[in-house]
């Protein structure tokens, strides 16, 4: 499995970010506090429905938003497929192909 591109939405400290992965090494880098195991979080989520750093949902989504979602394309068997999270306060989804699992 390869992940091409990585969007957040209201998750942690990013209104929103668009990541674009190549296909081999990606190095995150910046200063203290600037989001990158943000990041790093967003892809264990959604690989797993569940943060490494908290048990509560509601940590995830940014002050004062209502939800936060995570949406990846990636790469899997030579297909081309669609993740989403969606973290709210009344709970989560989970889409494989923008198929409510």
């Amino acid at each position: 499995m390869r992940i091409n591109s990585l969007k957040v939405t209201n998750f942690r400290i990013y209104d929103q970010a668009d990541v674009i992965l190549c296909p081999n090494t990606n190095i995150f880098f910046g200063n203290n506090a600037q989001g990158k195991t943000s990041i790093i979080e967003s892809i264990y989520v959604l690989g797993l429905t569940k943060s490494h750093k908290t048990n509560k949902d509601r940590d995830m989504i940014k002050t004062d938003e209502e939800y936060a979602k995570i949406n990846a394309l990636i790469h899997l068997n030579e297909k081309e497929i669609q993740l989403d999270i969606i973290l709210s306060k009344l709970g989560k989804k989970a889409k494989y192909n923008q198929i409510e699992l």
